[in-house]
């Protein structure tokens, strides 16, 4: 059961059907998206220049910019890269995810700004990830 079926406060949700999206005739800002790589689970130590050595060993870069914040301009673990071609990024995004930088596994994704791409990715397209388990010790 769900938690809004458990739960009266919470509203339902109800399953919606996205349309299709069309292969041919992208535009330029979804050519843009498939060639940019959302990369996470950076260690906080993490620079533009190790992330540049890694993913330029795959094809010519675009751009690399880690988000910081905005106070601390400490970084907030996570980046993104900008290819210059988008099958370089989806070849990076296939061979370089979970791949240690600077002694951390970092999980890749290409970033999708269009919801609708988003919610008709494949399982092999993204990645899960399940945190803070509880672990019982019998």
């Amino acid at each position: 059961r769900t938690r809004a079926a458990t739960n009266p406060r919470l509203p339902r949700l109800r399953e919606r059907k996205m349309p299709a999206l069309a292969s041919a005739g992208t535009t330029r800002a979804e050519e843009n998206s498939s060639r940019s790589l959302w990369v996470g689970e950076l260690g906080f130590e993490t620079d533009e220049a190790s992330l540049i050595n890694v993913f330029q060993q795959v094809g010519p870069l675009e751009s690399v910019r880690i988000c910081r914040d905005t106070k601390t301009k400490r970084s907030l673990g996570y980046a993104y890269v900008n290819f210059q071609r988008a099958q370089d990024a989806h070849r990076a995004a296939g061979e370089l995810n979970f791949r240690k930088i600077n002694g951390k596994p970092c999980r890749i994704m290409l970033q999708l700004r269009d919801p609708r791409k988003r919610q008709n990715l494949r399982c092999d397209q993204s990645n899960v990830v399940i945190k803070n388990l509880r672990c019982d010790q019998s």
